[in-house]
């Protein structure tokens, strides 16, 4: 595992999000901190710098009353499917009320900002954000995420977690109108709402595409309970339940290809916690949650913050974590078992897994192999671009609050 770039942000500027955009030949990082949402540009050759650029910026303005403070606690990025990439903040105002600022009372409100995304990929971060909608939100809001829609003409879902448990669910309309459904995303299970008693806030929520137009969903809480929701056009939805020690910090669904004509798909879960937890639960369709596989901790009982599943050149399955001790830990998928098989430190926790294929002048950065995948990997404070399946190294350096760099 190589570090092939890496660059310094804006001192004291903590990343909490990241996703990746990629597109005809370019590869755009996009960086959420709490007043700031950016995108990182790599350079066109070896030799170009990397090139960031402020797409929506907040600034907090004086305490004096009638004062607004704004700040992003969430943001997601939404691709292309049958509608316009769009990006999503969750903003959160507070504004001093004139009659209670000398008593230090405050007013609170939230809301959902959608971004319709340039197409071109040559546009400018000044000219990549269009057509801004704002979307009051009545609720306080926990989590930001979405999920692709399960059929071939489905769009995607945008779901927001609220602090009481519920998950709102939005969807977005033929006019590329982001819009609410008046539901949730359990509100379908008829009875099982109820029967589920959830009053804990959402942390994590992942979702994956089935076979016969079937999708699951994981989504983990605070106070450790795991939920995995399977729906399908010929079924009813049914959702499996199960309750972890300490607070689900990161979920992955991933799936293996069936090794022979017939054979059903094998469906896992990654489950990560904020005390240490790494669980993998294998065949959830078909055994539920019987089959647990507790992974190699590495001396690593750090929070876990991140995760993602990867298939290198060698179409070796891999599951990637990232955590709070500074750790990358990589496990080779083999069946039933999880080998822990690569270790590495960075310099701060590691906070966001994305993946893409990074090129240079129309090729990619590993000449070997056109196709292959780098690794984003987004500190508190810096963003590197790691080749897991490499031996050889690329990149350059960039120093704080500069544009240039040089190269390594």
């Amino acid at each position: 595992m190589n570090v092939m770039a890496s660059w310094t942000l804006q001192p004291a500027t903590n990343v909490y999000s990241t996703s990746v955009i990629a597109r005809a030949g370019k590869d755009r990082m996009l960086l959420a901190t709490s007043h700031q949402l950016s995108v990182l540009t790599i350079g066109a050759d070896e030799h170009a710098q990397p090139v960031r650029g402020v797409l929506v910026t907040t600034t907090a303005a004086g305490e004096r009353g009638g004062a607004a403070s704004s700040r992003i606690i969430g943001s997601d990025y939404v691709p292309a499917a049958t509608t316009p990439a769009l990006i999503l903040l969750l903003v959160r105002r507070e504004l001093a009320e004139e009659a209670s600022a000398s008593a230090g009372e405050r007013r609170v409100n939230f809301s959902l900002h959608i971004f319709g995304l340039s197409s071109s990929p040559d546009a400018s971060p000044e000219s990549m954000c269009r057509d801004e909608q704002l979307m009051p939100i009545p609720f306080e809001p926990w989590l930001l995420t979405h999920r692709e829609g399960a059929g071939a003409e489905a769009t995607a879902e945008i779901v927001i977690g609220a602090t009481s448990g519920a998950l709102f669910t939005f969807i977005i309309d033929e006019n590329q109108t982001v819009r609410a459904t008046g539901g949730t995303l359990l509100s379908s299970l008829r009875g099982y709402e109820s029967t589920l008693n959830l009053r804990s806030p959402p942390l994590t929520m992942d979702s994956k595409a089935l076979a016969a137009e079937r999708r699951a969903t994981a989504i983990g809480y605070a106070d450790g309970t795991v939920l995995v929701l399977i729906e399908g056009p010929s079924q009813q939805p049914e959702v499996r339940r199960q309750v972890l020690d300490g607070p689900v910090s990161s979920l992955c669904l991933f799936s293996t290809a069936p090794e022979s004509d017939g054979d059903a798909e094998c469906l896992y879960l990654f489950a990560g916690g904020t005390i240490g937890t790494k669980l993998v639960f294998v065949d959830v369709l078909a055994h539920g949650w019987s089959k647990m596989v507790a992974l190699d901790p590495g001396d690593e009982q750090a929070a876990v913050l991140c995760s993602t599943v990867v298939t290198t050149p060698l179409e070796q399955l891999q599951i990637i974590v990232g955590t709070h001790g500074n750790a990358l830990l990589v496990y080779d998928v083999l069946g039933d078992s999880f080998p822990l098989v690569q270790r590495k430190l960075f310099d701060e926790p590691v906070m966001g897994l994305n993946t893409a294929t990074i090129e240079r002048s129309g090729r990619a950065l590993r000449a070997s192999d056109a196709d292959a995948e780098q690794l984003f990997v987004t500190g508190l404070s810096s963003a590197h671009v790691v080749d897991y399946a490499c031996s050889e190294s690329y990149g350059y350096f960039v120093a704080p609050g500069d544009v240039g760099g040089e190269e390594k």
